[in-house]
């Protein structure tokens, strides 16, 4: 095996390193720069607005309150680009309630404060199953210095048992 899975070659002190050895490490550190990475950000990572209170079986976000909203802050640098957002979660089926997500930008930039959307608005399939919600029409755009990402859920109205686990960002460094 190569890069990155294992060592080239073992080198002892004062051994010349041969260039296509020392070009092998450069482009493993540079691939791992590059490329499509997965963010998981656990149900620890999201906060309330309100509505949602943290626990149960699964340690997750729950409600049965309807026109609830938690969000999540997306910890990238500047410079990423977020490419596709899913939001594991379930729903309580049967026309009692989903959960509806969003990707948002909030921006600082000139002194005030914007929050713009950047996806389509994805609901839950009302099936009362375990299932990702794959956000649609994701805005593709480097982070900037003056700006923070979120995921914001939404409980629709209604009284049935929502769950929000886990966010999952796919994201890359161009």
């Amino acid at each position: 095996m190569a890069l990155p899975e294992s060592r080239d070659k073992t080198f002892v002190d004062g051994a010349d390193i041969p260039p296509e050895v020392l070009n092998n490490i450069q482009d493993s550190i540079v691939a791992g720069k590059h490329g499509d990475q997965v963010l998981i950000l656990p149900a620890t990572a999201m906060e309330p607005v309100s509505g949602w209170s943290y626990g149960g079986a699964f340690l997750n976000w729950e409600t049965t309150t309807g026109n609830s909203r938690l969000v999540a802050e997306i910890p990238l640098r500047v410079g990423d680009r977020i490419k596709g957002v899913k939001v594991h979660c379930s729903d309580a089926g049967g026309g009692t309630g989903v959960v509806s997500a969003v990707l948002e930008e909030k921006s600082m930039a000139g002194g005030s404060l914007t929050v713009t959307t950047k996806s389509d608005s994805v609901s839950s399939d009302d099936s009362g199953t375990l299932q990702q919600v794959v956000l649609t029409n994701v805005v593709q755009e480097a982070i900037q210095a003056d700006e923070v990402w979120r995921v914001s859920m939404f409980a629709t109205a209604g009284s049935g048992l929502r769950r929000v686990h886990a966010i999952e960002i796919t994201y890359d460094r161009p």
